[in-house]
């Protein structure tokens, strides 16, 4: 049974779990549980990671562009939480490297693929929620935001680039 460096990923995202069985379930993917027979696997919290990035990135994008409108805003959000970008910032952080495999996933390089690393990134965010609340998963996320898109808003212009142009 291979076993992710857990320690070292807390290291990575400056974050110590108070219930390491939480980040360990993060970085379980199904193909793992499944071989393993394990009760658990990452899905649950990529659910919660998923409800947990949208309402933090929402809420920055509020604050952050008061003068645009609710069509812009959630233009900007869903580039944000787009499956490429999610991938993005789990790779960011290295976090394929922690991800825990079944055999056949890992001999097809699962742990560089975009969807398994946005699901894995979705799942972190949930884990550290449930560990550490919304204003610590809020800090790592918007941090991580910073580092991989300083200005959001030109997301509007990559989105539409037709349109930027006509406007």
């Amino acid at each position: 049974m291979l076993i992710a460096d857990l320690p070292k990923l807390q290291r990575v995202i400056g974050i110590r779990f108070s219930d390491p069985k939480l980040l360990r379930e993060a970085v379980t993917h199904k193909s793992y549980a499944a071989e393993f027979n394990l009760k658990y696997d990452n899905q649950r919290l990529e659910f919660l990671g998923d409800a947990v990035v949208q309402i933090i990135l929402t809420k920055h994008l509020f604050h952050r562009y008061t003068n645009l409108q609710e069509g812009d805003l959630t233009k900007i959000r869903s580039a944000l939480v787009n499956q490429d970008s999610l991938a993005r910032f789990a790779r960011s952080i290295s976090l394929g490297d922690y991800l825990l495999l079944g055999r056949g996933e890992a001999e097809s390089h699962g742990n560089d693929r975009d969807s398994t690393l946005s699901d894995a990134f979705e799942a972190l965010c949930g884990a550290i929620y449930l560990d550490q609340g919304s204003q610590r998963v809020a800090s790592f996320l918007l941090e991580i935001l910073q580092e991989n898109c300083a200005e959001p808003s030109e997301l509007l212009y990559s989105l539409n680039p037709k349109g930027a142009l006509q406007e």
